[in-house]
Protein backbone atom coordinates (compact mmCIF):
# COMPACT_ATOMS: atom_id res chain seq x y z
CA UNK A 1 0.00 0.00 0.00
CA UNK A 2 1.22 3.47 -0.85
CA UNK A 3 2.01 5.96 1.74
CA UNK A 4 -0.19 8.09 1.37
CA UNK A 5 -2.92 5.81 1.60
CA UNK A 6 -1.30 4.69 4.82
CA UNK A 7 -1.78 8.20 5.97
CA UNK A 8 -5.02 8.74 4.89
CA UNK A 9 -6.71 5.80 6.29
CA UNK A 10 -4.95 6.52 9.46
CA UNK A 11 -6.15 10.13 9.80
CA UNK A 12 -9.98 8.54 9.28
CA UNK A 13 -9.12 6.47 12.45
CA UNK A 14 -7.79 9.63 14.36
CA UNK A 15 -10.62 11.26 13.60
CA UNK A 16 -13.04 8.19 14.94
CA UNK A 17 -10.82 8.45 18.26
CA UNK A 18 -11.24 11.91 18.57
CA UNK A 19 -14.63 11.92 17.89
CA UNK A 20 -15.33 8.96 20.68
CA UNK A 21 -12.73 10.73 23.51
CA UNK A 22 -14.03 14.34 22.94
CA UNK A 23 -12.41 15.61 25.61
CA UNK A 24 -9.30 13.69 25.05
CA UNK A 25 -6.31 14.73 23.25
CA UNK A 26 -5.15 12.24 20.76
CA UNK A 27 -1.78 11.18 22.29
CA UNK A 28 -4.63 10.69 25.34
CA UNK A 29 -7.24 8.77 23.38
CA UNK A 30 -4.44 6.73 21.69
CA UNK A 31 -2.79 5.65 24.97
CA UNK A 32 -5.94 4.84 26.74
CA UNK A 33 -7.39 2.81 24.39
CA UNK A 34 -4.01 1.29 23.28
CA UNK A 35 -3.30 0.16 26.99
CA UNK A 36 -6.71 -1.27 27.18
CA UNK A 37 -6.01 -3.60 24.29
CA UNK A 38 -2.48 -4.52 26.40
CA UNK A 39 -1.46 -4.10 30.02
CA UNK A 40 -3.71 -1.30 30.86
CA UNK A 41 -7.64 -1.82 33.08
CA UNK A 42 -9.84 0.86 33.64
CA UNK A 43 -11.46 0.21 37.51
CA UNK A 44 -14.71 1.62 39.07
CA UNK A 45 -16.35 1.06 42.32
CA UNK A 46 -19.46 -0.82 41.57
CA UNK A 47 -21.84 -1.46 38.92
CA UNK A 48 -23.85 1.64 39.61
CA UNK A 49 -20.59 4.38 40.70
CA UNK A 50 -20.68 5.36 36.68
CA UNK A 51 -17.09 6.49 37.30
CA UNK A 52 -14.09 5.32 35.95
CA UNK A 53 -10.34 5.21 36.72
CA UNK A 54 -7.36 3.94 34.69
CA UNK A 55 -4.48 2.15 36.10
CA UNK A 56 -1.25 1.22 34.76
CA UNK A 57 1.57 -1.08 35.91
CA UNK A 58 5.05 -1.44 35.12
CA UNK A 59 8.22 -3.34 35.32
CA UNK A 60 11.77 -1.99 36.02
CA UNK A 61 12.87 -2.02 32.81
CA UNK A 62 10.17 -0.35 31.32
CA UNK A 63 10.20 2.63 33.92
CA UNK A 64 10.52 5.23 31.54
CA UNK A 65 7.90 3.83 29.44
CA UNK A 66 5.18 4.41 32.91
CA UNK A 67 6.75 7.42 33.19
CA UNK A 68 6.17 8.91 29.59
CA UNK A 69 2.23 7.65 30.70
CA UNK A 70 2.18 9.51 33.52
CA UNK A 71 3.35 12.57 31.79
CA UNK A 72 0.65 12.01 28.93
CA UNK A 73 -2.37 11.93 31.39
CA UNK A 74 -0.58 14.48 34.24
CA UNK A 75 -4.04 16.42 34.37
CA UNK A 76 -5.88 13.71 35.36
CA UNK A 77 -3.53 11.75 38.34
CA UNK A 78 -3.05 12.60 41.49
CA UNK A 79 0.35 11.44 42.87
CA UNK A 80 3.45 10.38 41.10
CA UNK A 81 4.01 7.14 40.24
CA UNK A 82 4.78 4.70 42.85
CA UNK A 83 8.06 1.99 43.43
CA UNK A 84 7.23 -1.19 45.00
CA UNK A 85 8.55 -4.83 45.10
CA UNK A 86 6.78 -7.91 44.59
CA UNK A 87 8.42 -11.45 45.46
CA UNK A 88 7.98 -14.16 43.00
CA UNK A 89 7.96 -17.66 44.56
CA UNK A 90 8.62 -19.26 41.08
CA UNK A 91 11.42 -17.78 40.81
CA UNK A 92 12.54 -17.24 44.05
CA UNK A 93 13.13 -13.18 42.66
CA UNK A 94 12.36 -10.03 44.02
CA UNK A 95 10.80 -7.54 41.10
CA UNK A 96 10.81 -3.87 41.13
CA UNK A 97 7.66 -2.23 39.52
CA UNK A 98 6.16 1.40 39.41
CA UNK A 99 2.24 1.92 38.94
CA UNK A 100 -0.06 4.62 38.96
CA UNK A 101 -4.03 5.16 39.02
CA UNK A 102 -5.61 8.62 37.44
CA UNK A 103 -8.38 9.99 39.33
CA UNK A 104 -11.98 9.11 38.49
CA UNK A 105 -13.00 11.50 35.34
CA UNK A 106 -15.80 11.75 33.15
CA UNK A 107 -13.10 11.69 29.97
CA UNK A 108 -12.93 8.04 30.23
CA UNK A 109 -16.21 6.56 30.47
CA UNK A 110 -16.78 6.10 26.72
CA UNK A 111 -14.05 3.90 26.77
CA UNK A 112 -14.74 1.78 29.53
CA UNK A 113 -19.06 1.97 28.19
CA UNK A 114 -16.98 -0.13 24.84
CA UNK A 115 -14.71 -2.02 26.69
CA UNK A 116 -16.54 -2.94 29.62
CA UNK A 117 -19.70 -5.06 30.30
CA UNK A 118 -21.44 -6.33 33.95
CA UNK A 119 -21.48 -10.13 34.36
CA UNK A 120 -24.75 -10.65 36.18
CA UNK A 121 -22.97 -14.10 37.50
CA UNK A 122 -19.76 -13.18 38.39
CA UNK A 123 -20.81 -9.83 40.21
CA UNK A 124 -18.15 -7.96 38.13
CA UNK A 125 -17.01 -6.04 34.61
CA UNK A 126 -15.98 -8.15 32.01
CA UNK A 127 -13.17 -6.73 29.47
CA UNK A 128 -14.38 -7.38 25.64
CA UNK A 129 -13.63 -6.38 22.68
CA UNK A 130 -16.09 -4.39 20.58
CA UNK A 131 -16.72 -6.03 16.85
CA UNK A 132 -15.81 -2.43 15.50
CA UNK A 133 -12.29 -1.73 17.43
CA UNK A 134 -10.62 -1.78 14.07
CA UNK A 135 -12.00 1.70 13.11
CA UNK A 136 -10.15 3.11 16.00
CA UNK A 137 -6.72 1.20 15.17
CA UNK A 138 -4.32 4.27 14.58
CA UNK A 139 -0.76 4.30 14.74
CA UNK A 140 -1.03 5.36 17.64
CA UNK A 141 -3.35 2.84 19.26
CA UNK A 142 -1.39 -0.18 17.74
CA UNK A 143 2.21 1.07 19.08
CA UNK A 144 0.77 0.94 22.90
CA UNK A 145 -0.47 -2.14 22.08
CA UNK A 146 2.70 -3.32 20.50
CA UNK A 147 4.90 -1.41 23.41
CA UNK A 148 2.60 -3.40 26.02
CA UNK A 149 1.91 -6.31 24.69
CA UNK A 150 3.92 -7.07 21.51
CA UNK A 151 7.80 -8.45 20.51
CA UNK A 152 9.74 -9.44 17.17
CA UNK A 153 9.08 -12.86 16.50
CA UNK A 154 12.79 -12.96 15.44
CA UNK A 155 15.47 -10.44 15.78
CA UNK A 156 18.03 -10.32 13.09
CA UNK A 157 16.20 -13.23 10.83
CA UNK A 158 12.67 -11.75 10.44
CA UNK A 159 10.47 -8.37 10.33
CA UNK A 160 7.66 -9.77 11.51
CA UNK A 161 5.92 -8.53 14.80
CA UNK A 162 4.15 -10.27 17.53
CA UNK A 163 0.65 -9.57 19.71
CA UNK A 164 0.04 -11.39 22.61
CA UNK A 165 -3.97 -11.62 22.57
CA UNK A 166 -4.00 -14.32 25.46
CA UNK A 167 -7.09 -12.88 27.23
CA UNK A 168 -9.37 -12.49 24.17
CA UNK A 169 -11.34 -15.40 22.07
CA UNK A 170 -10.41 -15.72 18.56
CA UNK A 171 -13.46 -13.89 17.60
CA UNK A 172 -12.09 -10.97 18.90
CA UNK A 173 -8.73 -11.33 17.24
CA UNK A 174 -10.53 -11.33 14.25
CA UNK A 175 -11.94 -8.18 14.61
CA UNK A 176 -8.12 -6.75 15.31
CA UNK A 177 -7.08 -8.67 12.33
CA UNK A 178 -10.09 -7.13 10.42
CA UNK A 179 -8.78 -3.45 11.23
CA UNK A 180 -4.84 -3.68 10.86
CA UNK A 181 -6.28 -5.42 7.51
CA UNK A 182 -7.28 -2.09 6.57
CA UNK A 183 -3.69 -0.77 6.27
CA UNK A 184 -3.06 -3.99 4.17
CA UNK A 185 -1.40 -6.00 7.10
CA UNK A 186 -1.79 -9.25 6.62
CA UNK A 187 -1.94 -11.55 10.06
CA UNK A 188 -2.00 -15.10 11.35
CA UNK A 189 -3.02 -16.54 14.42
CA UNK A 190 -0.34 -19.21 16.34
CA UNK A 191 -2.10 -21.04 19.13
CA UNK A 192 -0.03 -20.94 22.72
CA UNK A 193 -2.22 -23.16 24.30
CA UNK A 194 -5.77 -24.01 24.62
CA UNK A 195 -8.07 -21.26 23.80
CA UNK A 196 -4.90 -18.42 23.71
CA UNK A 197 -3.20 -17.14 20.68
CA UNK A 198 -0.48 -14.85 19.66
CA UNK A 199 -1.08 -12.52 16.33
CA UNK A 200 1.36 -12.06 14.25
CA UNK A 201 2.13 -9.71 11.06
CA UNK A 202 3.94 -11.59 7.77
CA UNK A 203 6.84 -10.50 6.28
CA UNK A 204 5.40 -8.55 3.05
CA UNK A 205 3.71 -5.93 6.07
CA UNK A 206 6.71 -4.60 7.71
CA UNK A 207 7.07 -2.25 5.26
CA UNK A 208 3.57 -0.44 6.40
CA UNK A 209 4.44 -1.59 9.88
CA UNK A 210 7.62 1.04 9.36
CA UNK A 211 5.69 3.84 8.57
CA UNK A 212 3.04 3.18 10.83
CA UNK A 213 4.84 2.79 14.22
CA UNK A 214 8.80 3.84 13.75
CA UNK A 215 7.73 7.25 15.39
CA UNK A 216 5.78 6.26 17.91
CA UNK A 217 7.92 3.58 19.61
CA UNK A 218 9.24 4.60 22.64
CA UNK A 219 13.15 4.35 23.49
CA UNK A 220 12.68 1.89 25.73
CA UNK A 221 10.93 -0.74 23.05
CA UNK A 222 13.61 -0.10 20.25
CA UNK A 223 15.09 -3.39 20.81
CA UNK A 224 11.69 -4.71 20.38
CA UNK A 225 10.96 -3.65 16.79
CA UNK A 226 13.00 -5.69 14.08
CA UNK A 227 14.05 -2.80 11.83
CA UNK A 228 15.20 -0.39 14.75
CA UNK A 229 17.79 -2.32 16.32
Amino acid sequence: MKEQKIHEISKQKEDNLLKLCTNLTLTQAELLMGSLLGDGNLQTASKTAGTWRARFLQGERQKAYLFYKYETLKNFVGTEPRRSSNFDRRTNTVYTRYSFNTKTFSEVKPLAEMFYTWNEETRRFDKKLPKNIGDFLTPGVIAIWFMDDGSAKWIGHSNSIRFSTDCFSQEEIGYLQKGLKDYGIDTTLQQKRRNQWTLATSESSANTLKVLLSEKIHPDFYSKVPWMV
